[in-house]
């Protein structure tokens, strides 16, 4: 084994027989076992290595025990070569880190011992990271308890087979994956210790083929089933019905439904099978129109599905209907007939359901299903077709004489009402008459003969041309003769002549083109013409006296301003001489002095601030209206800070909601504001916890402002006064004012095309609100 002979060894130290790298650390365990002799293996766990005479090393094994002789305690070492078995260990190795499959080894603690590269591509670890790691770190959590009951029991019976047989097993990845798999268990013996070598497969591509199958399977088997029905279906409300029943089965969306798109592909008609909604789809979108709906736009122009994830969120969708049906998701697949598209089969989920979007295989049984029905629709409709045609034919045959009969009782009908409208037309005021096609008069009413003068027994002229004023003549002929033949009617207004006093009238004419009801030809022109002389005289007399009030509204406007402005002056007068003798000569007036000249200050104030307010009112029926897009949340917030700082000592609770921009007058709408905002803050003085909220919302294409407080609010029944000049709802010695501010905010929001109005309670609060149009027009 060393290649010595027994004399050369004698007496050396057994280092000669190690290697010189190992020396140093031997006389070490040397002394380590003759401190605490007793038969062990050396070197347990390690690779031990011979040194032989020639200087080659080999692998080895020893068994140690301690034996006395001659009462000294002397060590029995038992020495194995194992080289071959080194050999065969390594060639295991190799086989096992060429296996198309991972390989894993592990001890009869379940710890690993080795991986081969493929299960570390399998699990993403390197096996650095797993060598001594529990089996357990590579099973799924929800496993690992089974997992070790399982390996427990192997180990107790250890035999070739796979492990878990009839049982979905999976692996752990790394990064926290998981995948299916199949293991096939060997036990082993390595250095006489029984161990465990696991071959694993990832059956990831195998279970995807087999579901593909099972739902390839499935889905053919829905399709024979629908096939079935179909077949037998004569409406589409029942193919319909037995499509929905493999849709829920096969896909489980709750609801089916078909565009039926017209030829031109202007409209698609809904059919829809499925719970509530079916209801709601029939009775507020039977018809729908193509264009402008992007949705349809692109089911009908393309021959793939199309297939919408969340219907609330996508631009394609119609939101009016999403809303109403609480759309979800939607698939729509084409329904064709060779090259011609009948319309578009569609399913989904609603509501609770929220977003499911079909796989690939979803979608392709979908639109095998979306084909049979075209057949099948292809099929009821032609059927229809051929019994209506049938249908038609039978009561064209069985109605002919019927018709004749009828048209013989029509013709003498027509002669009744001919004779019914001769002695209508000859009772009336007016001209009614009657011209063949070329514009010659072949029928004038006694009413039409005495309006242009003509005497009893005198035949009238036949040119329409002849009863007109030129100018009335070129505009029957260029514009009321073109719209009669075109449309059938025309009006207008024109001046008609009186042969016997030779001056003309003023008419409103009416002109319609007779037709025939059996043929619908034309039959003749009539016309129908009123005389509106008077009423163009009173239109003239009325235009005169609008034009005079509006002058004299002006006047009166102006007018006022003056005297208002012209107030002022002595008024300040007053004030300024009753304020002088109050801080002058208060020393020589008595108390009932002092309080006659306080009232004369105070009133003189007060008549100061009605003058102030009545020229703001008058100069908004002057002042021009400059529009711009206004800030609106920022013009209400620098209001509530004035009104702040003016009701200091009064703090209420203040709410200020979103107030979006609009087109306005920035300046007047100011003062809306200023006039609402502190009559909110004014009357809730006495009221506990004032509260003011100030807020907007859209409506019916308005934007609606509001201030809404909890002070003393009013009387509903006198809410007629509310906006009146002048018009107060309140004692001057409850809250001060004058009046004339609700009136300046009614008229600023009128000449903005707007509306206010109010809602209130005695000692409830009041809401003032004023809308005004989107658009600022």
């Amino acid at each position: 084994m060393f290649s010595y002979t027994r004399e050369e060894l004698i007496g050396k130290g057994v280092e000669i027989l190690i290697p010189e790298r190992f020396r140093k650390h031997h006389v070490a365990f040397r002394a380590d076992f003759a401190a605490e002799p007793e038969a062990r293996s050396m070197g347990s766990g390690r690779d031990l290595y011979g040194l032989r005479k020639d200087g080659t090393e080999f692998p080895l094994e020893i068994g140690l025990n301690p034996i006395e002789i001659d009462g000294k305690t002397h060590v029995l070492s038992s020495i194995v070569d194992i080289t071959e078995r080194k050999h065969a260990e390594e060639r295991f190795r190799v086989a096992v880190e060429s296996a198309p499959n991972g390989m894993v080894i592990v001890d009869h603690e379940g710890k690993i011992i080795l991986v081969n590269s493929e299960a570390e591509r399998l699990f993403g670890y390197k096996r650095e990271e797993l060598f001594g790691k529990p089996i357990e770190m590579l099973v799924p959590e929800r496993f690992r308890k089974g997992h070790m009951m399982f390996r427990s029991n192997y180990t107790a019976s250890p035999q070739t087979r796979s492990m878990g047989a009839g049982r979905d097993l999976y692996g752990l990845r790394k990064d926290g994956t998981e995948f299916p798999l199949e293991i096939g268990l060997n036990p082993i013996e390595i250095s006489g210790k029984k161990h465990i070598l696991g071959s694993i497969v990832d059956i990831t591509e195998r279970k995807r083929s087999e579901e593909i199958l099972l739902t390839s399977e499935k889905h053919n088997e829905s399709l024979l089933r629908f096939s079935k029905q179909a077949s037998q279906a004569q409406t589409f409300s029942a193919v319909l019905s037995a499509a929905l029943v493999e849709v829920r089965f096969v896909l489980g969306y709750n609801n089916v439904w078909a565009y039926l798109f017209a030829e031109d592909g202007e409209t698609a008609s809904l059919i829809t099978i499925a719970g509530g909604t079916a209801d709601s789809v029939n009775k507020d979108f039977p018809v729908l129109q193509v264009k402008g709906d992007r949705m349809l736009e692109e089911i009908f122009e393309n021959d793939r599905p199309v297939v919408v994830e969340d219907a609330r969120l996508d631009p394609r969708t119609n939101k009016d209907i999403v809303n109403a049906l609480q759309n979800r998701t939607i698939i729509n697949v084409p329904m064709m007939l060779a090259d011609r598209k009948l319309g578009a089969l569609g399913t989904g989920s609603f509501g609770d359901e929220d977003v499911r979007v079909p796989t690939k295989e979803q979608l392709e049984y979908f639109s095998t299903m979306a084909n049979r029905i075209s057949i099948t629709f292809n099929r009821i409709q032609l059927t229809e077709q051929r019994e209506r045609a049938y249908e038609e034919i039978k009561k064209l045959n069985e109605g002919l004489e019927e018709r004749v009969n009828e048209r013989t009782k029509q013709l003498e009908l027509a002669n009744k009402k001919l004779q019914m409208f001769v002695a209508m037309a000859d009772s009336s005021f007016e001209f009614v008459s009657l011209a063949n096609l070329q514009g010659e008069v072949f029928y004038l009413n006694d009413g039409g003969r005495k309006l242009i003068g003509l005497e009893p027994g005198q035949e009238q002229p036949k040119p329409i041309a002849a009863y007109c004023e030129p100018a009335t003549w070129n505009l029957i002929q260029y514009e009321g003769l073109p719209a009669v033949l075109k449309e059938g009617r025309w009006e207008g207004e024109g001046r008609l002549r009186n042969f016997k006093t030779g001056e003309a009238w003023d008419a409103a004419m009416r002109a319609f083109m007779v037709i025939d009801p059996a043929t619908h030809e034309p039959l003749c022109l009539a016309a129908i013409n009123s005389d509106i002389t008077q009423r163009k005289r009173t239109e003239v007399e009325v235009a005169s006296r609008s034009e005079e009030l509006e002058r004299l509204n002006k006047e009166l406007e102006s007018f006022s301003y003056s005297v208002s402005h012209d107030l002022r002056a002595p008024l300040r007068g007053i004030e300024g001489f009753s304020r002088l003798l109050l801080e002058d000569y208060a020393a020589k007036l008595d108390d009932e002095g002092k309080r006659f000249l306080g009232n004369i200050v105070a009133n003189t104030s007060k008549m100061g601030q009605l003058i102030d307010d009545l020229l703001a009112f008058s100069r908004l029926s002057r002042q021009e209206l400059r529009v711009w897009t206004v800030d609106m949340m920022n013009m209400a917030q620098s209001i509530v800070a004035d009104v702040s700082k003016l009701e200091h000592g009064h703090t209420v609770n203040l709410a200020l909601k979103s107030l979006p921009p609009v087109v306005c007058d920035g300046s007047m709408l100011r003062q809306v504001w200023h006039n609402l905002i502190s009559n909110a803050y004014k009357f809730t003085r006495h009221t506990q916890n004032p509260r003011v909220e100030i807020g907007s919302y859209q409506e019916n294409g308005e934007c609606v402002y509001y201030v809404k407080d909890n002070g003393a609010g009013f009387d509903m029944k006198y809410y007629d006064k509310l906006f009146g000049v002048f018009q107060r709802l309140h004692r001057q010695d409850e809250f001060e004012g004058t009046g004339v501010g609700l009136g300046i905010v009614q008229r600023v929001i009128n000449r903005h095309g707007g509306r206010v109005w109010a809602e209130a309670a005695v000692n409830q609060g009041a809401t003032f609100y004023f809308a005004l149009p989107q658009n600022g027009h």
